[in-house]
């Protein structure tokens, strides 16, 4: 039975392993007494050979080394761990499906006394039936198959290791849903089992098994993927660079586990050499999921020059694996190591799927780092291919767009956009991903698109009532926004808006009326610095009023009025402070000059040599002009670049009185 199914081709090592394995199956099917039998060295010999001749077929059959591409990115992971020899002792080796059987030998076997059978005898006739249902689709949730599974289940404690191994091997090969009630019970029992005996285990046989389950699709659901690789996080001293990616790859799968990625990180960067750019990617998908920065600066850097080297030949998977986890940082290497990535991408633009691509504007949104050309490529190529987009990555590249403050009257991608959001083979999408239809529209309002029909539907109370889940008090501030422009830059849009009570519920959140954090960030350090010296300037306490005065926007300006024929400071709190909170505090309509000082947060201006704001300053400047203010920007990474006050008191005199 066992030489038959492994009729294959095989390497002199293998021949010697069969011929071995032949002679041990021959003796054991001879013999009569099975009473202590599966506890024999024997057995344990048979199923160690079984796992190692499984192991050479899958190592050979490889030998180019060539991964067709799968449809996901987990697929892509798990194929290339099972194209490299360095995981054959952790990575569950599928049983050959090589024998017909006939329809008599199948009934023959269903007919027989399980209950009665050695455990070598009951494997050997379950792998025979696993055969069959593979290769007719068979469902192991038949009715003809559960007091199999009965005696299976009872009979598992009495499984040595080797041979629960080659049992989830068998598992494999059926079909199921999961949900008949004899299956799970077998499940269970399966998953209580390994549980039982994970503290004996090495870490080679945790991962083994966790693959088991994995190809079982059953992993993120049992008990035992849980603990065990709860316990190997909390010692990831322990692995192997190679143990350290397979469990990379669980974390990615599974549930969240109560581990520190930054103790994984640790040891990435303590062997980082011995890695592959693959299996690097692997890496990264596990701290994308786990929404955990790398902290290491020097990680970073190795990283970035890894894809510098690689940017010809990396595949679109492990490409957008790792700029999904790219970050700006404290070291200046990393901005010089991102501006040379993202210059070599731009030679690489046809040769990338439009999802990637996606992943490098976000990059550089994400960075604030703009590379002209090469985001005129991608445009290039996201309107030649806009109807094979998802809305999510509409969503994304004009995430990007509207950062960079790109004009749309320039910008053909916007006008396709809005178009997409028109086309009624986009209905059932826009059903199923409201929040991307919101998310399209607001990126648009803010570069002052007005697609009202659009806008009309997402308004509507009945829109707004099922995006929310019935409970409109859980809306985003993407609600709050989209209301405040309409009503700064869109005051003729005669559709729904918003309830007050909703309005006034968002300002508590995300807006004007927030509490204010005790910890002070760098701007508001600056924001009291400046207020500070422009009294010692106009030698009045009264000179500055500091608070919110648009009541989607939680941030607080600086506000000065300057009497522009005499130059003399005026007070402004007298005008403002008794507007109520949560109003527009419009400037006075007088003769008087109304500036508002904003802080150019590392956030609002570009990191690039250009140094531009973004579109959410840009935003922020031109609703300010709006209710009638002359916004001024004051760049942080400028003002953080003089020391002395004298020199900030000059700065300030020449933007208030030039």
């Amino acid at each position: 039975m066992i030489s038959k199914q492994l009729s294959v081709v095989l390497s002199p090592n293998g021949q010697f392993v069969l011929r071995k394995l032949n002679l041990i199956s021959k003796n054991l099917l001879n013999t009569n007494s099975h009473v202590n039998l599966y506890h024999s060295k024997a057995i344990r010999c048979l199923y160690s050979d079984k796992s190692r001749i499984n192991n050479i077929i899958l190592r050979e059959s490889h030998t180019k080394a060539e991964i067709q591409a799968p449809l996901n990115t987990t697929g892509f992971a798990h194929r290339f761990m099972e194209s490299s020899e360095a995981y054959s002792n952790t990575l569950s080796s599928t049983l050959k499906v090589n024998e017909d059987l006939q329809i008599e030998e199948i009934e023959s076997i269903l007919q027989k006394q399980w209950i009665s059978m050695s455990i070598p005898e009951i494997l050997e006739n379950f792998e025979c039936l696993s055969i069959n249902a593979r290769k007719n689709e068979e469902s192991i949730n038949h009715p003809k198959y559960h007091g199999i599974l009965e005696v299976l289940k009872n009979k598992l404690p009495d499984f040595i290791d080797q041979q629960i191994h080659h049992f989830f091997r068998c598992l494999e090969l059926w079909k199921y849903d999961g949900t008949e009630e004899v299956y799970k019970s077998l499940l269970t029992t399966l998953d209580n089992e390994c549980l039982k005996r994970m503290p004996g285990w090495s870490t080679e046989e945790i991962l083994l098994t966790n693959d088991h389950f994995y190809k079982l699709r059953m992993a993120r659901y049992l008990e035992f993927t849980w603990h065990s690789l709860r316990k190997l996080g909390s010692k990831p001293r322990k692995m192997t660079p190679t143990h350290l990616v397979q469990y990379a790859f669980f974390m990615k799968m599974n549930r969240r586990l109560p581990i520190r990625p930054y103790e994984i990180e640790y040891r990435v960067e303590q062997h980082f050499d011995n890695f592959t750019i693959e299996e690097l990617a692997i890496i990264a998908l596990a701290f994308s999921k786990y929404e955990a920065p790398i902290r290491s600066n020097q990680l970073m850097v190795k990283i970035i020059k890894t894809l510098v080297s690689e940017i010809d030949n990396v595949n679109d998977y492990c490409l957008k694996a790792l700029v999904d986890i790219l970050r700006i940082g404290g070291e200046p290497e990393i901005v010089n190591q991102l501006e040379i990535l993202l210059k070599k991408m731009e030679n690489n633009i046809s040769r990338l799927d439009v999802k990637t691509l996606t992943a490098v504007m976000n990059l550089q949104r994400k960075v604030l780092m703009h590379n002209e050309q090469l985001t005129s490529k991608i445009l290039e190529r996201c309107e030649k291919e806009i109807k094979d987009m998802k809305l999510a990555h509409l969503e994304k590249i004009l995430f990007a767009l509207h950062m960079f403050n790109y004009d749309p009257k320039t910008t053909p991608f916007y006008s396709m956009a809005h178009n997409e959001l028109l086309d009624p083979d986009r209905a059932a999408e826009i059903e199923r991903s409201p929040s991307s239809l919101i998310h399209i529209t607001m990126f648009l309002l803010k570069q002052q698109v007005y697609p009202e029909e659009i806008l009309k539907r997402i308004l509507d109370p009945d829109f707004v009532n099922r995006t929310s889940n019935s409970n409109v008090y859980k809306l985003d501030r993407n609600y709050l926004d989209i209301d405040f422009y309409l009503e700064f830059e869109h005051p003729e849009y005669n559709g729904p808006r918003l309830r007050k009570d909703l309005v006034n519920h968002l300002m508590k959140f995300y807006g004007s009326l927030k509490k204010r954090s005790v910890k002070k960030s760098d701007s508001d350090k600056t924001i009291i610095e400046i207020a500070h010296i422009i009294k010692k300037i106009a030698k009045s306490e009264t000179a500055v009023y500091v608070d919110s005065i648009m009541p989607h926007i939680a941030k607080t300006h600086i506000i000065v009025c300057l009497d522009p024929e005499t130059k003399e400071f005026l007070s402004p709190s007298e005008k403002l402070s008794n507007i109520p909170a949560g109003r527009i505090k419009y400037a006075p309509d007088d003769d008087k000059k109304w500036y508002v000082l904003s802080i150019g947060s590392k956030n609002l201006i570009t990191r690039d040599e250009s140094h531009k704001i973004t579109g959410l300053l840009a935003n922020e400047i031109r609703q300010l002009e709006c209710i009638g203010y002359t916004p001024i920007v004051i760049p942080q990474y400028e003002w953080n670049n003089m020391f002395e006050e004298g020199l900030k008191q000059k700065y300030l005199k020449n933007l208030l009185f030039r």
